[in-house]
């Protein structure tokens, strides 16, 4: 974060793509070896609630970045943005450590052979060894595709809708979170209620009519109470959407190769994310606003026919809830 003080944005954007580029690396990598951490670590009970505390904390942050940005902190001069970014930073770094470093060790069987490390080739396979494996993938491409989409063009909207940086922090930042915060909750809630695949499939549903009903009104409503609404929905089914994809990641990954699983499942639905944010100004500009929406109903639509596909009694049967 710091790389950036020397930068100026208005005249070395290369520059600051590539800092941002390590930036997400690092990010990346991160959520990664988090997940990592969780199957080295956690029991099933700490596995299945991992997801909704990591969802309420992006919302809480979300939630201080947008008060920043609403109380002029973030928005207004680079450098104190930087320093104020640098420092918020700071605090997961922290946290890390004082984790455990590794699970209360087990004590060893003297009379049983220590295992044997699997050669590197194997690990391709162990990654598709589930059959939701792939399944996952599929849905993290088209349900995280359409949200990223739609979160990527947010920022675009927001200002040709007329609103200003100090109520973009408040309005979109610090409410739509404040929904995302709601929607970790609620997502928790209904993951143990139903399961996560039923879960994956409703939130899909709701996000593929919501943003259906927008490419519909879009030219009949029109404005800043439209951008907040879009803004709104997408916070919320993102949120919900994120605690049983990552719950359902956590319970397939199984075996002498589940971290490498696990980091392959969260790694794909990272990448999958930050190139539809990437793309989502130059692909709404090109399509128009309405057929791009459209565009993200069908991928959303799509996700949750998978996701409920792999939810039938007949498959669910064999495969992680």
């Amino acid at each position: 974060m710091l790389a950036l003080l020397p930068l100026d944005p208005a005249r070395q954007p290369g520059p600051i793509m590539a800092v941002a580029a390590v930036l997400f690396l690092v990010l990346a990598s991160g959520m990664t070896t988090l997940d990592g951490y969780v199957l080295a670590t956690l029991g099933e009970k700490g596995r299945a609630a991992v997801p909704g505390w990591g969802a309420s904390g992006m919302a809480l942050g979300g939630i201080l970045v947008g008060v920043a940005s609403w109380l002029g902190w973030i928005g207004g001069d680079w450098r104190q943005a930087v320093w104020l970014l640098a420092a918020m930073t700071l605090a997961p770094a922290l946290a890390v450590a004082i984790l455990p470093p590794q699970a209360p060790a087990e004590r060893a069987d003297p009379a049983t052979p220590p295992r044997p490390r699997l050669p590197l080739r194997s690990l391709w396979r162990a990654v598709w060894q589930d059959p939701a494996l792939p399944r996952l993938v599929l849905v993290s491409l088209l349900a995280h595709g359409a949200i990223g989409l739609v979160s990527g063009y947010l920022p675009v909207l927001q200002v040709d809708a007329g609103l200003q940086i100090g109520e973009i922090g408040l309005f979109s930042a610090v409410a739509a979170n404040g929904l995302g915060l709601a929607g970790a909750v609620i997502g928790g809630a209904i993951v143990a209620r139903i399961g996560g695949w039923k879960s994956l499939s409703l939130v899909t549903m709701l996000l593929a009519l919501c943003l259906g009903v927008a490419a519909a009104l879009h030219g009949l409503i029109w404005g800043r109470g439209f951008a907040v609404a879009l803004t709104a929905v997408t916070m919320l089914a993102g949120y919900i959407y994120y605690v049983p994809y990552r719950a359902l990641c956590l319970q397939s990954s199984r075996g002498d190769h589940a971290v490498t699983q696990a980091a392959w499942l969260s790694s794909c639905d990272m990448v999958v994310s930050i190139l539809a944010m990437s793309v989502a100004g130059t692909l709404a500009a090109r399509l128009g606003l309405v057929p791009f929406l459209v565009l993200c109903t069908l991928a959303a639509s799509g996700a949750a026919l998978v996701a409920l596909r792999q939810a039938l009694p007949a498959r669910a049967a064999l495969a992680p809830n």
